[in-house]
This record gives C-alpha cells, sequence and structure tokens, in this order.
C-alpha cells in the first residue's frame, strides 16, 4: 500500500500535519525540483524502479532491491518488522531518493529503523545524481522535515550507520545525522593508478614486509598445493557460505564475542544471497584451498567499480601459522586489479589490517528524531543507549568486558 502526505493526520505530531503534498526545492539557474513523497509498506510495485534506480544512484550495496528484499524474506519479516519504504521522486515521477526503512514495535510508540539490521555495515538512501548535484544543508534539513511529515503512524525515526561519503559524494543524510555511531569508522583503499599487484604490494609494503609475507606463503605451499579463485556457481557458493559462517563463529567465540552469523535467519539471508544468478547480483565469494582444504574464504560485494569486504575467515590447525586470511585477502587486492575495481572498501570496524592497507578514513553518523510528543522519551532513551554503546566501545578494557559478558549471556 502507498501513502501520499495529504492523506496524514494526527493530533500528536510534533511537525507541522500542513506541510503541502509538494516540496520545491530550488536550484540555480533553473526552475525548481518539484519533489512529492510516498510512503510503501511492501516491496510490491517498487522492484522495477528500484532495480532501474539502483544501476545509475548513489549508493552502496546494502540498499539494493535484491539486499533488502531477502533481508526482509528472511529476517525482517520473521521477526514481525514492516516495511516503511520512503520513495521521493520529482514531478515527472522519477526517483531521486529511496530511503528503506522498517517498522518496529517499542515499548514507547512506534519506530522507524534503518532496514537490513544486522547485515548492512552502511545505511544510507539512494540517491539521484542530478538531486544530489542541487541539495545543501539547509535544503536538505527541508526535505528531511517533508518526509517526517509524510510518516504514517509513527512516533520515533532511529537512524545508524550514515557514512559521512558515498564513495566520493558527500552524503547529505550526514547533515542530519550528526552524532557519531559508537563504532565510529570505516576504511578504504584506492586501487586506481596500480599497474598490477606487484605495484600495489610494493607501494604498500616494506621489503621486509613482502619479505615476510613470501615466507608465509612458502611454509602454505609446503602443506600442499596452493589454489585461489572465485566461486561463481550458486549451490557452490551456498555451501561455502555456510563454511564460513561456521568459520566465523568459531573465530568470534575465540575472543568472546557473540556473533550475528550463528543467527539462523543471518545464515538463512546469506545463503539466499548466493543461490542467485551471479550475473544478477553483487555477491563475489572467494576460496583459497590448500592441498584441496578450504583454509580461507571471503565473501564480498562488488558495486560500482567498489568491493565491500564483507565477511572473511580461515581455518586453524596447522594452516594457522602460514596467516592464509592475509594471504587470501592478498589474492583479493590482484583479483581487484584484473577486474579495474577502483576502491576497496574494508567496511565498518577498526581492526589492525584495515588501518596499515587503507588510505581513507570514512566517518560514521548517527539520529534519533522524534516525529510526535511521545516520541520524544524513545529519542532520549535511544540517544542514551548510543552514547552508552560509544563509550563501551571507545574503551578497549569496557568493550572487552562487556563483549564477554554478552557472550556468555546470549549463550
Amino acid at each position: 500500500m502507498v501513502m501520499q502526505v495529504d492523506q496524514l493526520a494526527s493530533t500528536d505530531r510534533k511537525y507541522d500535519v500542513g506541510t503541502p503534498a509538494e516540496l520545491l526545492l530550488p536550484r540555480n539557474g533553473q526552475a525548481p525540483l518539484a519533489l512529492s513523497v510516498t510512503v510503501h509498506d511492501d516491496f510490491s510495485g517498487l522492484k522495477s524502479d528500484w532495480e532501474t534506480f539502483e544501476k545509475t544512484a548513489v549508493s552502496t550495496p546494502f540498499q539494493s532491491y535484491s539486499w533488502l528484499h531477502n533481508w526482509y524474506e528472511n529476517i525482517g519479516k520473521p521477526a514481525g518488522e514492516e516495511p516503511a519504504i520512503v520513495a521521493l521522486r520529482d514531478d515527472q515521477q522519477q526517483l531521486m531518493m529511496l530511503l528503506a526503512l522498517s517498522r518496529v514495535q517499542t515499548p514507547v510508540g512506534n519506530m522507524l529503523v534503518d532496514m537490513g539490521q544486522p547485515v548492512c555495515d552502511y545505511h544510507a538512501p539512494l540517491y539521484a545524481p542530478r538531486f544530489i548535484e542541487h541539495i545543501h544543508a539547509e535544503a536538505m534539513h527541508e526535505v528531511w522535515a517533508f518526509i517526517l511529515n509524510a510518516l504514517p503512524d509513527t512516533d520515533l525515526v532511529s537512524l545508524v550507520k550514515q557514512p559521512e561519503t558515498l564513495g566520493k559524494t558527500h552524503n547529505p543524510m550526514a547533515w542530519i545525522c550528526t552524532k557519531a555511531y559508537f563504532t565510529p569508522n570505516s576504511y578504504q583503499m584506492s586501487m586506481a593508478g596500480y599497474e598490477d599487484w606487484h605495484d600495489l604490494l610494493a607501494t604498500k609494503r616494506s621489503g621486509k614486509a613482502r619479505s615476510r609475507m613470501n615466507g608465509k606463503r612458502n611454509k602454505l605451499a609446503k602443506l600442499g598445493e596452493i589454489d585461489f579463485r572465485a566461486v561463481t556457481d550458486p549451490a557452490e557458493r551456498v555451501a561455502f557460505a555456510e563454511k564460513l559462517l561456521s568459520m566465523k563463529t568459531a573465530d568470534l567465540a575465540r575472543t568472546g564475542k557473540n556473533s550475528i552469523f550463528k543467527d539462523p535467519k543471518v545464515r538463512a539471508f546469506l545463503k539466499a544471497v548466493c543461490k542467485q544468478e551471479p550475473e544478477n547480483d553483487a555477491v563475489v565469494l572467494h576460496v583459497l584451498t590448500c592441498a584441496g582444504t578450504e583454509v580461507a574464504i571471503t565473501f564480498s560485494l562488488n558495486w560500482q567499480h567498489t568491493i565491500y569486504y564483507f565477511i572473511a575467515s580461515y581455518e586453524r590447525g596447522p594452516y594457522e601459522r602460514s596467516s592464509p586470511g592475509a594471504l587470501a585477502l592478498c589474492r583479493v587486492f590482484e583479483w581487484c586489479l584484473s577486474e579495474n575495481v577502483n576502491t576497496f572498501d574494508f567496511t565498518i570496524g577498526d581492526e589492525g589490517y584495515k588501518l596499515e592497507w587503507s588510505d581513507k578514513t570514512t566517518r560514521l553518523f548517527c539520529g534519533t528524531f522524534a516525529v510526535t510528543i511521545k516520541g520524544h522519551v524513545g529519542e532520549r532513551l535511544e540517544a542514551a543507549k548510543l552514547s552508552l554503546k560509544h563509550t563501551i566501545k571507545s574503551s578497549p578494557i569496557m568493550y572487552k568486558v562487556a563483549s564477554r559478558l554478552l557472550y556468555h549471556i546470549r549463550s
């Protein structure tokens, strides 16, 4: 079902319910861009427009139709969440912005959150390039107020993991969400300008580090023949993904951290994504084998000439001393260069290897927004929760204690 702005009414809304059904966005030297907004409570009727839009929109793969529709079928719907997909269109009904939200019930009222949690490292709308071209901070605040008025039966909106930039483009929602997320950074490496893998390696690593890496490779080779390949067969991808999730869960358990990847719904989601034909999705799954044994597996997303490095893990035991995870990462770099990838995005997290390879840091932001008077209570609670998470994450000791405590509670 679709709801128009002028259909909405409430006696408890913080924002002015008299907002017109059209917003005029000024443009230098041109007629204003007339914007209208609709809110969709299901995916039906959006598939064609969404998939066409994402081909040219400024976006991340975590907001593709395929990724979020699979999330809804396997995670969102079983949890009782309901879609609230905001579509901003011009007067020709061309999409200018698509914001995928999900409705959850809380003790303080109806709350909208980013669709796709917890399997999205970034949350951001999809934007038309010409919308980005004309938007600025003041205008974006007007657009955001316009959207808030269009949200039916909503007390509170909570947004997280909003990157400051999307590639080289500023994310307009970073003007709206101004609080640092509790995991404040993600990291990227430019892959442009390198002749080949050896050129990148010589630039990024010292002679001593390269020698050490060769030693690791030789040590692994003594255990058997090494092979590295991209997995394209859907059935094979599902099998390798299943093993990767088990490896990653065991890896996190060893450090006392809980893993989202042991959740059956999350596993079902990732397997559903892998079942799609490779030419129709963004998944890139690589496997490094030694003597026929999978010693490292990586799961990435290839989107607009950027690789998003999402999940990776490696086999322990006799292979561990050869650093198969690091060797697999280097082979993924080599593959990226052969595929004309411009940017390698290590995504969210501050692991040491990301800092060693990256040459760019992207800040992440969050924000909570009361839509009704009732939502003010929830706004303060959400802000306090995010502030507490930020405090714990900023202290290595507190983070270690909290992680182990949560692990034992959930176990």
